[in-house]
């Protein structure tokens, strides 16, 4: 049995690229808009506020560049603007959820590949919201549903849903994905 670490994740550039593309797209039309045009009342809160819009999402995407996601055995800490560190053992709720799917063009197109995932682990304390673009994120999943049941927490049924996509066993009886094993014996000193 390996000697339990805590291990560092982030969110890769590669995956935030779109989202830079997006605000830095969004930014520059409505200052194009506004140096283009006579600002008036309306023109300046419509477009001020579609700039207001896209900056925050830019900000945001700032955030998760520099986001980095500590876990190990004992619980799992967010750091960024404000550290948020939430204990396994004070675990108060986990919900999971898909969003941006569409529908399947292929019989063998997988659904769990388009959109995203987010995992929200709440306690009495407050919340932690991660994304799947999170390196690891089926084992921080993984690892929150073997939380939940330590806890004696019931999972909603879309969560659930969503967590068997993943390959993830809400219920624990079926092997997680290869991955998520070898993360597992080297932050929990575990064989799942």
């Amino acid at each position: 049995m390996a000697e339990p670490s805590a291990i560092r994740l982030r969110y890769p550039l590669r995956t935030l690229l779109p989202d830079y593309v997006r605000a830095g797209t969004g930014v520059a039309i409505s200052l194009g808009v506004l140096a283009a045009n006579p600002v008036g009342w309306t023109l300046g809160v419509v477009v001020g506020g579609v700039l207001l819009l896209f900056g925050g999402y830019g900000a945001r995407t700032v955030h998760q560049t520099l986001y980095g996601v500590d876990v190990d055995a004992a619980g799992i800490t967010a750091h960024g603007l404000q550290r948020r560190r939430v204990p396994w053992t004070e675990l108060a709720g986990v919900k999971l959820r898909h969003y941006g799917a569409r529908k399947a063009k292929r019989a063998d197109d997988d659904p769990t590949q388009r959109g995203f995932h987010q995992l929200t682990l709440r306690t009495v304390r407050g919340r932690l919201t991660l994304e799947s673009n999170l390196e690891s994120f089926a084992y921080v999943v993984w690892r929150a549903a073997r939380a939940a049941r330590a806890a004696g927490l019931s999972l909603d049924p879309m969560t659930a849903e969503t967590m068997l996509a993943l390959g993830v066993d809400p219920d624990g009886e079926a092997r997680p994905p290869q991955t998520v094993c070898d993360l597992a014996a080297r932050v929990d000193g575990i064989q799942p």
